[in-house]
């Protein structure tokens, strides 16, 4: 009798710890996965936005809405070059020929200037008459801001954006 009895008590351990880890948040395999694979609560975080193609764009748009006389806008990305941004890119092209174009990626990498080009570019807008705008980092900012170093209007010298 009394082996019947530790039989029961045994039982019922057992039934008490197979309900308590059903109860527990215990990952388990799932059906018709890969081997080793764990079911997820899923959310939808919608799709992934592009963050990394709006900061030239959008400074060379405010900048152009603000003064309607300047047609380029020059904005240093690197430490010695300038990037160019979505139509300017076409008009270095047209200014310089042997300048690279490449129209398969992010608007501001279709084509830059060096450093050193930068009076030869100057030269060269002075004599289409088109107005300019060269934009320079500001060390030590965050997010990082950018003053106009030099212009076709010298009024807006130190302007940041």
């Amino acid at each position: 009798m009394a082996n019947d009895k530790s039989n029961t008590e045994y039982e019922k351990e057992q039934k008490a710890i197979r309900e308590y880890i059903a109860k527990q948040s215990i990952r388990r395999p799932y059906q018709g996965g890969k081997v080793g694979t764990d079911q997820q609560k899923l959310k939808n975080y919608g799709n992934r936005s592009k963050k990394d193609d709006f900061v030239y764009p959008g400074i060379k748009k405010q900048l152009k809405d603000k003064h309607k006389h300047i047609d380029i806008v020059f904005m240093q990305g690197w430490i010695k070059e300038y990037h160019v941004a979505e139509e300017d890119a076409q008009l270095i092209k047209k200014l310089d020929k042997d300048k690279i174009y490449d129209d398969n990626c992010k608007s501001y990498l279709k084509t830059s200037i060096k450093l050193k080009e930068k009076k030869v570019f100057i030269n060269k807008l002075n004599e289409q008459n088109k107005g300019y705008a060269f934009l320079d980092k500001i060390k030590d900012t965050k997010p990082v801001m950018r003053k106009i170093v030099d212009c076709s209007d010298k009024d807006l010298i130190g302007e940041k954006y």
